[in-house]
């Protein structure tokens, strides 16, 4: 089972790469796809459900393409993983316990609901400013 699936960890290297050039104004698509050597195609459509999210904005024109929308401190990785995946639960009884029969006797529901919490904490508080890697070739004093 993959908790954060194949298009989620491309959506996350968008937005690292977007992160690592926050200061720099905008990126193409086409920029973002070639770095992670994935599709323009599959790169816009994450790219386009990040931006629905709030995460990232585009602009037209020839400066345009994709920046964050907010500083990469404000974003977390549970934020990239909802946006592109939806709530993250692990099993359909989290997310409507009163659909479940064997409710309220579940001896796994408080396990489950707990492990849940804990992935959901620990994903929503590492922020995307925490991963970045310096640019390549960049110095502290460039």
């Amino acid at each position: 089972m993959d908790i954060i699936r194949r298009n989620t960890d491309y959506a996350l290297r968008a937005v690292l790469i977007l992160a690592q050039q926050y200061q720099s104004g905008h990126l193409p698509a086409a920029t973002i796809a070639r770095r992670q050597h994935v599709s323009v195609h599959l790169t816009s459509k994450l790219l386009q459900r990040l931006q629905q999210a709030g995460i990232v904005r585009s602009q037209m024109g020839a400066a345009g393409g994709f920046r964050l929308a907010r500083d990469p401190s404000q974003i977390s990785v549970l934020d990239v993983v909802e946006a592109i995946q939806g709530r993250l639960t692990l099993n359909r009884c989290l997310i409507a316990r009163h659909l479940c029969p064997l409710n309220p006797d579940c001896p796994l529901w408080p396990v489950l609901a707990r492990i849940e919490q804990i992935l959901r904490d620990g994903l929503g508080n590492i922020r995307i400013s925490e991963l970045c890697l310096p640019v390549r070739g960049q110095t502290d004093e460039q």
